[in-house]
C-alpha cells in the first residue's frame, strides 16, 4: 500500500512540472507583452481620447467677509450641438512575437455655442472674465500629436496654443487630460452665437475615443 502511494505521489509530481512550466511561459510571456506595448504607446502616444471644443471662461467670486480671498476657477460651457468626424488608418507594430496596433487619426470637429443665459449653474454673485473666454479641445496624450492642431472661427483659422487645466485636479470626476486652446474674447460674448471647427492629427496605439 506503501508503494502505491509512493508511485502515484511521484506521478503526480511528474505532471504538475510540465504545469509549472507552461505557467512559468505565460507568465513571461504577458509581462513581456505588456512591455512591448508599453514601449510601442510611448513612441506613438498610446491610447487615446479626445475632448470637442467647449468654451472656458474664468470667472472671480467676491470674498464673502472684509479679509477673506476671492475665490476663483473656470466656468465651461459646453457646445449646444457638436459633431466628430474622424479618418483612421492602421497599422500594426511587431516586436518579435508580438503586435501591437497603432493609427493616426484626422480628427474634425464642429461645434455650435448658444451663450443665451450663461452662466446659468455659477455660484451666486460669480464674475465672468469674458475678455479672458478660450475655446479649448482635450487629449489624452499630447506626445501623439503629429501636427499642429486648429481652430477655425468665422472663416479665421489660428493655431491651437496650450492651455490652462480646466477641471479640478482634486476632483473624483476629473477628466485626465492636456487641454489646448485660442482665446475668444472675439465671439464669446454674452448672449452670443457662434460656431467653430477644429483640426487635429494624432497617433496612438490600441484605442481611440471621442467625449461625447
Amino acid at each position: 500500500m506503501g508503494l502505491k502511494l509512493l508511485v502515484v505521489s511521484f506521478l503526480a509530481l511528474l505532471m504538475a512540472i510540465p504545469a509549472i512550466f507552461v505557467s512559468s511561459v505565460v507568465e513571461e510571456r504577458t509581462t513581456k507583452a505588456k512591455d512591448v506595448v508599453q514601449e510601442v504607446s510611448s513612441r506613438v502616444g498610446g491610447a487615446q481620447t479626445f475632448l470637442g471644443p467647449v468654451l472656458a471662461i474664468p470667472y472671480s467670486v467676491p470674498p464673502a467677509f472684509k479679509g477673506a480671498s476671492s475665490a476663483t476657477g473656470v466656468y465651461v460651457v459646453f457646445p449646444t450641438q457638436g459633431d466628430a468626424a474622424v479618418k483612421v488608418r492602421t497599422e500594426e507594430r511587431r516586436r518579435s512575437l508580438f503586435k501591437v496596433p497603432v493609427f493616426q487619426a484626422d480628427l474634425k470637429f464642429d461645434a455650435a455655442f448658444d451663450l443665451a443665459g450663461v452662466p446659468a449653474a455659477a455660484p451666486p454673485d460669480v464674475l465672468l472674465d469674458w475678455s479672458r473666454a478660450a475655446i479649448v479641445i482635450g487629449v489624452s496624450n499630447a506626445h501623439g500629436a503629429l501636427t499642429d492642431g486648429t481652430l477655425t472661427t468665422n472663416g479665421k483659422t489660428v493655431t491651437l496654443v496650450p492651455a490652462e487645466n480646466i477641471g479640478d485636479a482634486n476632483s473624483e470626476s476629473s477628466l485626465p487630460l492636456t487641454y489646448f486652446g485660442v482665446r475668444a474674447s472675439d465671439v464669446a460674448q454674452p448672449n452670443a452665437t457662434f460656431r467653430v471647427s477644429a483640426a487635429l492629427r494624432f497617433s496612438g496605439a490600441q484605442r481611440i475615443a471621442v467625449l461625447p
